[in-house]
């Protein structure tokens, strides 16, 4: 599920009953994200990666206004 106010934008894979929340910015137009299955991304968090594909653990939630940067 992946909240109306929030913008998801490249290469960004989903797993099973992962959610996006309210004001959630993903950026996988350099390189790949990927949102694992029973992970929630929570309100006004952001997400982007430069060089290396990036993923969070099944189930880890990342808590509201996160700011997730990976770098080469």
């Amino acid at each position: 599920m992946i909240d109306a106010s929030s913008v998801v934008v490249g290469d960004v894979i989903m797993g099973d009953d992962a959610s996006i929340w309210p004001l959630v910015t993903i950026h996988g137009n350099v390189n790949q994200v990927r949102v694992d299955a029973r992970t929630n991304i929570q309100d006004g968090s952001v997400l982007h990666v430069t060089h290396k594909s990036a993923s969070n653990p099944q189930g880890f939630p990342v808590n509201h206004r996160r700011r997730c940067h990976r770098r080469a």
